[in-house]
Order: C-alpha cells, then sequence, then structure tokens
C-alpha cells in the first residue's frame, strides 16, 4: 500500500503499519547497559560500515547530480574568493544567506584541483562519511552497543543521508558535527570518570557545539539539542559530581570561544541574520491570505507525521521527489522502534529520543513547503536511532544463529534500493532541469575543458554566449581558464580563424545567424544537445572554425 500504489487507502494502510509494529515490538522496550568496552570487532564492522558510506557518497560524484545549482556554484565562488585573498574571511555570508563554515570546507580542494562538481562537492561527501561513526559514537551511550552499530549502519545507507551528502549544501554539516558533539559530552559526563577526562570532552564537545552553528539555519539549535541529549543520558536526580561539573563547564568555554565570531553579527547585523529564516517562515510562504497560525501548523504536522512512510520532500534538489523518506526496511523498523519506545512508557529514553524527534522537526514544522529535508535534518539522528531500536528489537525475536543471515539479507536490500531510487532520480532530466541549472552546467564544463586541453601551438578560441558566461554556475566552472564572450552582436576579443563558440539551444535563430557570419564561410555547426524537456530546442549547440574542429569537438564532455 504504501510503496507500490494499490487500491486500499493510504491511511489505512499506514494504520495496518502501526499495528503490525505494535506487535512485532513485543512487551516492553529493554533498556540496554551502555557500560560495555568497545571491542575490535565493533570498531572493525564500524569501519566496513563507514568504507561502505564512503562508497556511496563519493561514487559517481562528479556526474551524480549531473548539473549545479546555482547556490552551490555561489558558494564555490566564495570560498575561491577565500583561497585567493588574504582579506576575505567572513563569518557569516549574506550573499547565500549562510554561516561561512560551508566555504572554508570547499575552499581547499576548490583551491587545488579547480572548480568541477567534485572538487565543490567532495568536503561535504567527506562530512556525510563520517556521520555513520559520528552516529554511533552519540548512540552508544544511549542505546547500546549493537543498537549504535545498526544505527551507523543505517545511517550509511539512508537514502536521506546519501541525498545530503552529495551536493554543496550545509544541512549535513550539522548532522555530523552535533552528533559529534553530542558524543564527546556524553563520554565526558559518564559516571566514574575521571575530571581530566571530562574536562578534555566537555571542551571538544563545546567546540564543536558552537561550531555547529555554522553550518546551516537548523544549527542554531544544536548547541541546545546537544546539552540535552547528552545530559539526559548520563546526569541523574543526584547533584553532578566533580568530573561532571568540570565537563559541562568545560563545555560551556568550548562553546563560548567556538560561538563567539558569530555571536556578535547579529548585534551588528541582525536584518540579515534573520532574513533568511524570516524568508521560509511558515506564514510568510503561504499565498494570502493566509490561514490561521495554529492551521498552518497543524498542516505541516501532517505532512511531516506522513514524510517517513508516505510523501517525502517533492523538491528534486534535495530528495527523490515525493518518496517516503525512509526506504521499507528503515520504515518498518522505525515504526517498530517507535511502537518499543511507546510500550516502554515515560521513561528517560522515551523523552529523550522523542524530545530529540521534536526539536529536530521543529524548524521545518516552523516554515514552509513541508516536508523539506533540509530544514528537518536534525530529525535524521533520532529517526535512525529509532529505527535501530526496532532493529535491534526485531533481531532478539528471531533465533540467533539466524540473525546474522537475516540482517545481512535487509541490509543487502537497502544497499541495492537506495542507490538505485537514487539514480534513477538524478539521472531524470525532466524532473531535474528546473531544479538544477543543467544547460550551464554543460557549457561551462565543455568550455573549461576544452580550454585546459587546447593545442598549445594552434589553439582554439573558446567562446560562450553573454546570457550563459555571467550565470553563477558558468562563472564558478570556468574562473581559472580564459573564455571569450559573444553578446549576439560582436565577439569580446576579436575571434582568429580556429574557434569554438557553445551556445544555449534558446540562444535564438539570429544570434546563431549573426554569430556565423562574423565567424566566415569555414564556420559549421559540430555538435548539438539533446532536446530540453521544457521546450522544443536542444540544450546547446555548438559552432566552431578550423580545420580540426570536429576532431576537437568530439573530445568535449558533452551528452
Amino acid at each position: 500500500t504504501l510503496w507500490f500504489g494499490g487500491k486500499t487507502p493510504i491511511w489505512f494502510g499506514l494504520r495496518l503499519l502501526c499495528a503490525g509494529a505494535l506487535l512485532l515490538a513485543g512487551g516492553t522496550a529493554a533498556h540496554p547497559v551502555a557500560g560495555d568496552p568497545t571491542n575490535r570487532r565493533e570498531l572493525l564492522l564500524l569501519g566496513l560500515i563507514t568504507v561502505a558510506g564512503a562508497v556511496l557518497r563519493f561514487g559517481m560524484l562528479n556526474d551524480l547530480p549531473a548539473a549545479l545549482w546555482r547556490d552551490e556554484a555561489r558558494h564555490g565562488l566564495f570560498a575561491l574568493q577565500i583561497w585567493q585573498t588574504d582579506w576575505y574571511r567572513p563569518v557569516y555570508e549574506p550573499a547565500v544567506d549562510l554561516p561561512a563554515l560551508i566555504l572554508y570546507l570547499i575552499a581547499p580542494l576548490v583551491g587545488i584541483f579547480g572548480p568541477d562538481l567534485w572538487t565543490l562537492r567532495g568536503g561535504i561527501a567527506l562530512v556525510g562519511t563520517l556521520a555513520p561513526p559520528a552516529l554511533w559514537l552519540a548512540l552508544r551511550p544511549l542505546i547500546g552497543a549493537r543498537p549504535a552499530l545498526l544505527g551507523a549502519a543505517l545511517m550509511a545507507l539512508s537514502l536521506w543521508a546519501i541525498s545530503m551528502s552529495r551536493w554543496a549544501m550545509a544541512p549535513i554539516l550539522d548532522v555530523t558535527i552535533s552528533l559529534a558533539a553530542i558524543g564527546c559530552l556524553a563520554h565526558a559526563l559518564q559516571p566514574g570518570g575521571t575530571w581530566r577526562r571530562a574536562l578534555m570532552l566537555g571542551l571538544i564537545s563545546g567546540l564543536l557545539a558552537g561550531l555547529a552553528l555554522y553550518t546551516y539555519h537548523t544549527g542554531r539549535i544544536a548547541p541546545l539539542i546537544v546539552l540535552l541529549i547528552a545530559c539526559g543520558m548520563q546526569l541523574r536526580i543526584a547533584w553532578p559530581s566533580r568530573a561532571q561539573y568540570s565537563g559541562l563547564a568545560a563545555f560551556g568555554v568550548g562553546l563560548l570561544i567556538a560561538a563567539a565570531p558569530l555571536i556578535t553579527y547579529p548585534a551588528e547585523k541582525g536584518d540579515l541574520f534573520t532574513r533568511r529564516v524570516d524568508r521560509v517562515g511558515v506564514l510568510r510562504t503561504t499565498p494570502p491570505p493566509p490561514p490561521p497560525p495554529a492551521a498552518l501548523i497543524q498542516q505541516n504536522l501532517q505532512r511531516y507525521a506522513a514524510m517517513w512512510h508516505i510523501e517525502g520532500d517533492y523538491n528534486a534538489r534535495h530528495y527523490p521527489p515525493r518518496r517516503p523518506m525512509l526506504d521499507p526496511l528503515s520504515g518498518l523498523v522505525f515504526a517498530v522502534g517507535v511502537a518499543a519506545i511507546l510500550r516502554a512508557g515515560s521513561t528517560r529514553h522515551t523523552l529523550l529520543l522523542f524530545g530529540w524527534l521534536a526539536l529536530g522537526l521543529t524548524p521545518g514544522i516552523l516554515s514552509g513547503d513541508a516536508p523539506h529535508a533540509m530544514r528537518a535534518i536534525g530529525a535524521l539522528p533520532p529517526t535512525i536511532a529509532l529505527a535501530a531500536i526496532g532493529l535491534d528489537r526485531l533481531l532478539r525475536a528471531i533465533p540467533q544463529q539466524r540473525q546474522s543471515l537475516i540482517l545481512a539479507a535487509g541490509l543487502a536490500t537497502a544497499l541495492i534500493w537506495n542507490p538505485l531510487i537514487y539514480l534513477q532520480a538524478a539521472t531524470d532530466l525532466p524532473s531535474l532541469y528546473d531544479k538544477f541549472d543543467a544547460a550551464e552546467t554543460t557549457l561551462g564544463r565543455a568550455a573549461r575543458y576544452a580550454a585546459r586541453h587546447n593545442d598549445p601551438n594552434e589553439p582554439y578560441q573558446i567562446y560562450l554566449f553573454e546570457t550563459t558566461a555571467i550565470k553563477n554556475v558558468t562563472t564558478f566552472l570556468t574562473s581559472d581558464v580564459a573564455i571569450g564572450i559573444f553578446d549576439g552582436v560582436r565577439f569580446v576579443p576579436q575571434p582568429g580563424p580556429r574557434v569554438l563558440l557553445l551556445l544555449p539551444g534558446d540562444a535564438g535563430a539570429a544570434a546563431e545567424a549573426q554569430a556565423l557570419a562574423l565567424l566566415g564561410p569555414d564556420a559549421r555547426l559540430l555538435r548539438s544537445g539533446p532536446p530540453r524537456p521544457d521546450i522544443d530546442v536542444p540544450i546547446y549547440r555548438l559552432y566552431g572554425s578550423g580545420s580540426t574542429a570536429e576532431a576537437f569537438a568530439a573530445q568535449l564532455p558533452l551528452p
């Protein structure tokens, strides 16, 4: 009902899922003891999970998604400015409405290897790769060793996490850094620890929690989440010990040190700091006249309640459009985990996990375009935590000799399912064309390749159409090469006998005729791209002059 359609009403199917989850969850959820020491086998499995996650995040990174979005390109341009100058060191960049951490993360790869899709997205993919071990670190004190390891595996395979890790946007940074901060503080506050260990881990946690403020808009509540979850794990009603006081004090010091530059920014430029949050607020994104706020919040709550199993984000930039945010395996065990926690009653674990989930969903519930994979990114870790509890609960109900086989089969299914869904969505040009800048990416990459692989003895002059050349994506991709401009009337600089001209398919007949007239009788059409999905023109047309123009044009990375 939920995944393959059918005549059964979808909400009836969801009720069946909930009922089945309650039955599968059994009696009450046992709370595992988290004090068992880490062993080599556990670390080896965590390493293998991390490697699998890296393959899913770095594989074909230069080709999937096949195009850049203008916001990604803006990040790349500002990152290049950081790399190439000694005066531009932003804390918050109002031109992209984001704290500047993502710009510093992108700068080294783009600065060293040049502008391309993989250099722009590689730093984000690396941070996304670290999300599974960070989740394990955070969850182990809360739910135990085996469920935490299962959570790491589910995070590595999560289509939501994979999608957020394969483009140059900041939400996954919040997830990984916040989880690392939770894990450090939870270990700092463990009963029986020394005050020196608590001091060191607390300081690291505070620095990480402060760093999370520089990630994405959801990171503004990251220190609160870190403090509540870590303290909820370890602190009891009795007065904290000396070591725990040391850890909390060090956390506060680290948080203040890391957050200090950003704290002063709103005091000076508060309107810029809150501009993006104001624009996407639930009241601002609703067509006038808006219904009462309570009705809008209720509507968003319903949409987020349905996102795990029925319909997720509809924006193809964020996620395969309208697909549930969880694959069938994760969706099932998430429901079982929720049921198991609910059946445990009002306990510390129940309050922590559902409180974490509620805090993670809050930015999305209070903004428009629900459900939104980016604004609700804070809900990803508790979602995976609940799914891990459900998976562990199901495995405990299976004879021990069959657990490994069934677990391997389930994870293998998710390992096949999620990449196939992502591959289908990331190569679906009609749904992606207006969500990414496909034409600008195609022309920019081809122009850069041509300029970098030119014959030094008899070089071709490479030209782009002016309206294409000034776009963020094309400007970024050609930022390290010399490209000429054709504005529809003239070439700048003047063309010689060997020319390649890359035109968008919608440049117009008049511009194409003028270009051919200026280039002379030797000019000809060399290649043209696949048709655009929105209008009946090709994505690009490549014109050229020169005796070897066809051979050179055939080398360009053009579809």
